[in-house]
């Protein structure tokens, strides 16, 4: 038996590529945080008006209309910026630590950011995802606890997934965040110890979780000889090859 669409498998588990979802139509989340535990407050921008207020949890939750036409993410990112400004959320002498999308490199940003003399780094190309406090640790726990709340509700309206993924967002205790930022190494962990466990995270089992990878992948494999799957299109090793963590 083959299946029409190859997945990937990396290692041992692993999930399949999803198609991309066009820009317009997501909801989108910005998401701060900072080494001494505290966040930004909830900010979601909404591809359209949902059909009824939406009440928020906390007074300094804000949701805005996506911007629409040429330039939209640096414009969005300007209206962000400006709006933490004002709420006083960023001020100067600040340091911002940020990815490597387009829209916080342009002149324009660059020109608001020293105008208002705020300091800004950005992650090395492509090692955001794993030295990026909010790509490596938040966004996870962010995306498992509001997806939590969802699969118990059923089908409901985008006001409530709004009011849902806002819930989420302050899941995450101060204490938490700080141990975010202390496991990438930007604060109290040695460089070359947090380097060290970046570049290696993922890729070692722990031994407490040896035996349900090991079973998981023998009830996989015992299916495909049953079924005829065709094993060529996953990269599956042996069950007396993983490595492991002690």
């Amino acid at each position: 038996m083959k299946f029409p669409l190859k997945l990937n498998f990396y290692h041992f588990s692993g999930t399949p590529k999803r198609k991309a979802q066009k820009r317009s139509k997501v909801n989108t989340v910005y998401v701060g945080v900072v080494a001494d535990g505290s966040q930004m407050p909830f900010y979601i921008e909404l591809h359209s008006n949902p059909s009824s207020e939406i009440k928020f949890d906390r007074s300094e939750s804000t949701a805005v209309l996506a911007i629409k036409g040429t330039k939209r993410g640096e414009r969005s990112m300007m209206q962000y910026l400006e709006w933490a400004k004002s709420k006083k959320y960023i001020s100067v002498g600040d340091l911002l630590l940020m990815d490597n999308e387009r829209a916080l490199k342009t002149e324009e940003i660059q020109f608001w950011l020293e105008q208002n003399e705020i300091q800004v780094k950005y992650f090395p190309p492509y090692l955001g995802a794993i030295m990026n406090p909010c790509d490596n640790s938040f966004n996870a726990s962010f995306k498992e606890n509001y997806y939590a709340r969802l699969a118990n509700l059923g089908d409901i309206d985008e006001r409530k997934k709004v009011m849902l993924a806002e819930e989420a967002y302050y899941h995450t205790a101060d204490q938490g965040i700080i141990k975010m930022f202390q496991h990438v190494g930007i604060v109290d962990t040695p460089p070359a110890k947090a380097a060290t466990t970046l570049v290696s995270e993922g890729r070692l089992l722990r031994a407490d979780n040896l035996a349900v990878h090991r079973s998981q992948i023998s009830h996989f494999l015992s299916w495909s000889k049953r079924t005829g799957f065709d094993l060529k299109q996953f990269q599956v090793r042996s069950l007396n090859n993983m490595p492991r963590r002690k």
